[in-house]
């Protein structure tokens, strides 16, 4: 569900979906994350059965009418595909932030490259506060480092060298999970803050409203392709994406600069939308399968 759901609203060939489903495995192996023996490298031969049964279940659609057999999540059992997912994706939440602080590194000045990137860890980190319990700060930039040292023990050096040292420790980081991890959460918040951007400064928003209205509007904007999936469209992450933006202090009535300040947090987050796009081509670029 992960692999498919990253690279909806594209199908993936059998060779496709095996390659990065055991891409995903290694990475896992090699942090000491336990895996159900039905998923090592060397006994993924079966990822035909598990898909077919799938389809079974009509989670998956499998189409066989042209030259390859390809596989993809029922467009409206995305919801159900993301719940699956949702059970393993703590894992991927400290590497999906790296990659997207990377790129971020990666559009910066070269002088600025590293302070940009630890900036936006920390911010991502305090974005997605109320998805995901983190370690405190000192322990959460230690388990970032540990991670890039894995991909390369100079990383250091390639960061503070400024953007193309930053985009090619990226390209190194696959299997690219930002994408499949957090869109999501990134298009659901995006309504919310959408919302709140149309008021008059002076005008506030309860959560119930807000949700309540969030769910009309996220299914328009589904509608229009504005958001990727109806996996995107859930009281829980309108929920969360209006406590964030009562957390910075946006939904109670102020002065005009309330207006501004509303603007840039969704501004903010369509830049964030259009970034996790960016690795998303990256990571089937990358991918030679593909």
């Amino acid at each position: 569900c992960l692999v498919l759901l990253g690279a909806a609203p594209r199908a993936l060939t059998l060779e496709q979906l095996q390659a990065e489903i055991i891409a995903l495995v290694r990475w896992a192996l090699a942090r000491g994350i336990r895996i159900t023996s039905d998923f090592w490298p060397d006994r993924l031969a079966h990822v035909d059965k598990l898909a077919n049964s799938m389809v079974g279940m009509r989670l998956l659609i499998r189409y066989d009418e042209g030259t390859e057999i390809v596989y993809g999540i029922e467009p409206d059992q995305h919801p159900v595909a993301s719940y699956y997912r949702n059970t393993i994706i703590h894992h991927f939440i400290n590497k999906a932030i790296l990659e997207l602080a990377l790129l971020k590194a990666a559009d910066s000045p070269e002088d600025e490259a590293a302070a940009v990137f630890w900036q936006e860890t920390e911010q991502l980190r305090d974005q997605f506060k109320f998805e995901f319990f983190y370690p405190r700060k000192k322990r959460f930039r230690k388990e970032l480092k540990e991670e890039l040292a894995r991909i390369d023990a100079g990383w250091e050096r390639r960061l503070e060298s400024g953007g193309q040292g930053a985009l090619a420790l990226l390209s190194d980081m696959y299997p690219l999970v930002a994408h499949a991890s957090l869109l999501p959460y990134v298009e659901a918040y995006s309504v919310v803050f959408d919302l709140l951007a149309r008021l008059d400064p002076g005008e506030s928003m309860d959560e119930d409203v807000c949700v309540n209205r969030a769910l009309k509007e996220g299914k328009q904007a589904y509608l229009q392709r504005r958001i990727t999936s109806e996996a995107s469209i859930g009281k829980i992450l309108f929920s969360n994406g209006f406590k964030l933006a009562r957390n910075l202090g946006l939904t109670e009535g102020g002065d005009e600069n309330l207006r501004e300040r509303r603007n840039r947090l969704l501004k903010n987050f369509k830049e964030l939308s259009r970034r996790l796009d960016r690795i998303r081509l990256l990571a089937m670029s990358e991918d030679p399968g593909r």
